[in-house]
């Protein structure tokens, strides 16, 4: 898998519809990032940069899990989602767990550079 958009077309279902939610709000909101699909040597996963900054999407066995690149963000969905599962820069978001749009789309804004 080379590209972003052969990953989403990788994937079924409503993975496939929340992870190409993610991925449209950062190509719409910064369309001057460096867009990859490649974090780790060993996954590869749509990840999105800006300078130092970067977001990272992934599908996983029955859950999405976001990856950000700066300190705070996973807290941003974590205040209103207490369900979902966080570490310090990251996400797991559950099939069963309702999508939470706007705070993904805050925590997005706030590493990627648009408070």
């Amino acid at each position: 898998m080379n590209t972003v958009d052969d990953y989403l077309e990788s994937l079924r279902g409503i993975r496939k519809e929340r992870i190409k939610e993610v991925v449209d709000h950062i190509r719409e909101n910064y369309p001057h990032c460096e867009e990859g699909c490649s974090l780790s040597p060993k996954w590869k996963y749509p990840t999105f940069k800006v300078g130092e900054a970067y977001v990272a999407v992934a599908s996983m066995k029955n859950y999405i899990s976001i990856h950000f690149g700066r300190y705070g963000a996973a807290k941003i969905i974590a205040e209103r989602n207490p369900k979902i599962k966080t570490k310090v820069g990251c996400v797991n978001i559950k099939d069963k767990d309702e999508w939470p749009t706007e705070d993904i789309e805050k925590a997005i804004n706030y590493t990627l550079g648009r408070e």
